[in-house]
């Protein structure tokens, strides 16, 4: 949450804002120990078949209502048309999946998998990438 109010910053205040989100499950040692006061960040489950907001409106400890922004670090994949995470079907025959380890080696990790109907006349490989179950 970039540029949050410093008076927003107790461990209640952002255990409700992040609420607003969904569930929030904590918030990370630079924020707790408020040692970088650009922005605050939390760690929060939320439901990926809903679009993810860029904003809310929060209020601070003195009641007054503001717009706080929200930047994500990593949004996971979620196809809306065959309702399975992790991949997103495209319209040119190939699906994109992105692990959720990516953030790891440092480097982002892009698989690119085939439909069944590419591969049929192609041997038998068994290291072909395979969609999750």
């Amino acid at each position: 949450m970039p540029n949050l109010p410093l008076s927003c910053w107790s461990m209640d205040s952002l255990s409700r804002i992040g609420s607003l989100l969904e569930r929030p499950v904590y918030a990370d040692e630079c924020t707790t120990n408020i040692d970088r006061v650009s922005y605050a960040r939390m760690l929060i489950e939320m439901d990926v078949t809903k679009p993810l907001p860029e904003s809310i409106k929060a209020r601070d400890p003195m009641g007054k209502i503001f717009d706080q922004e929200i930047k994500y670090d990593w949004k996971p994949v979620y196809c809306p048309s065959c309702l399975q995470s992790g991949y997103r079907c495209q319209d040119d025959g190939q699906t994109k999946a992105t692990p959720p380890d990516q953030g790891m080696s440092g480097k982002q990790k892009t698989m690119w998998l085939k439909k069944k109907d590419d591969i049929q006349d192609q041997p038998q490989n068994n290291q072909l990438a395979r969609g999750r179950d």
